[in-house]
């Protein structure tokens, strides 16, 4: 075991800096930490100083429809109807599956590329189904932040309601597998 302890580098190296820079030697500014230009480009958004469009939705409507909306309103509608007190796995997946559909149905507000998508948009009850949805999903959200079983049945129920008004004015043909949006080789 050495007895002798390790050598101070710090106060060496600040004094040769120091030194150096006696001597006329300039040294190269410090290169700017990535943290403050990340945190400057996002109060740049948030001040909207930068503007910047949306980006696009390269997904059809049935592709959100398939690979959001579906699961997530499914598994509301599974955890709502259980016969015993929820846990918090369940309170919380319930939770995040209202995220998921409130996201979505931003999503349906925008162009979107499926062969019928332009002519939902450009109807005014698609935005309504879209606005009803995401307004069910914000009282999905509140049940389960009250932890109320009572209130998430109803705005389960809600939701399923609003669905199926909306796939009996738009929806068309048979059900779209998510196979339909994977890609093929």
């Amino acid at each position: 075991m050495d007895a002798h302890p390790p050598p101070r580098l710090f106060p060496v190296t600040l004094l040769a800096v120091i030194g150096l820079a006696g001597c006329g030697l300039e040294l190269a500014p410090a290169p700017p930490r990535p943290e403050a230009d990340l945190s400057a480009l996002a109060v740049s958004f948030i001040d909207n100083t930068v503007p910047r469009d949306p980006l696009p939705l390269l997904a059809p409507y049935a592709g959100v429809m398939v690979g959001i909306i579906d699961s997530a309103a499914s598994a509301i509608s599974t955890i709502a109807r259980l016969d015993r007190p929820l846990t918090d796995t369940e309170w919380t997946g319930t939770g995040l599956a209202g995220v998921n559909i409130i996201s979505a149905s931003t999503l349906l507000t925008l162009p979107a590329s499926g062969p019928d998508d332009a002519r939902r948009l450009a109807d005014p009850r698609w935005r309504d189904s879209a606005e009803e949805m995401q307004s069910a999903s914000v009282l999905v959200l509140a049940a389960v932040q009250a932890r109320d079983t009572q209130r998430l049945r109803l705005a389960a129920d809600l939701l399923k309601n609003t669905c199926q008004a909306c796939h009996r004015v738009f929806k068309q043909g048979s059900r779209v597998d998510g196979r339909d949006f994977a890609s093929r080789s």
